[in-house]
């Protein structure tokens, strides 16, 4: 687990040592499984006890059998790893060479179709990115404000009766004034079929009297 939680690191640190730019992992796949292929070889290495100027000659065997054998056939593929391993001899003991040939038989020649595919040609990578919106929980508030679960439900109760009773109010008000307009629409419908009386005009004699 601690070297899973150190790889990210590892591979970073590894990437600057050999004077790599930044790249992306997921749309530069090869890039990121061979500097894979060459993390993993340095913790073979490691794990295998050899010296730490042995561990950088793994990863130039590494690097070295990688671009040698692009395009090759396995069967030119495991002839080169023997030669290889032949050149090698003076740099490594017999027992480190011998941990050398069992790992790569073991992983890169037993996958040797699947490294092929991955770093001898271009990989079209089609890429879906959505952005998700993730709301964090809200911050519980202290415990000390906090209250019984019994006086809770009781305040709840309260305020839904205080509710009821708000709503109750205000239907009655609404109720007064639907009546309240109805009467004055009665009231002027009835004074508009009122027949009009005709005016009487009145006579009236002036005597002047001089």
């Amino acid at each position: 687990k601690s070297l899973l939680r150190l790889k990210p690191k590892g591979r970073e640190h590894l990437r600057r040592l050999l004077n790599w730019e930044e790249f992306d992992e997921v749309r530069d796949s090869r890039q990121s499984i061979l500097l894979d292929t060459l993390y993993e070889s340095i913790i073979f290495a490691v794990g295998k006890g050899f010296p730490w100027v042995e561990v950088t000659k793994v990863v130039k065997f590494t690097e070295e059998l990688l671009k040698e054998t692009k395009g090759c056939s396995i069967t030119e593929a495991v002839t080169i790893l023997g030669n290889k391993l032949r050149d090698y001899q003076g740099q490594f003991n017999t027992t480190h060479l011998l941990a050398l040939c069992d790992y790569f038989h073991n992983t890169f020649i037993r996958h040797y179709k699947l490294y092929q595919y991955v770093l001898g040609q271009d990989q079209e990578v089609n890429l879906t990115v959505t952005h998700l919106e993730v709301c964090a929980p809200p911050h519980p508030l202290p415990l000390a404000e906090g209250m019984d679960r019994d006086i809770w439900q009781l305040e709840q109760q309260m305020a839904e009766l205080n509710m009821a009773e708000v709503q109750k109010r205000t239907n009655m008000l609404l109720l007064k004034e639907a009546l309240h307009l109805e009467q004055e629409h009665k009231l002027q419908k009835t004074f508009l079929e009122v027949p009009e009386q005709p005016s009487r005009v009145l006579k009236r004699e002036v005597r002047l009297c001089l």
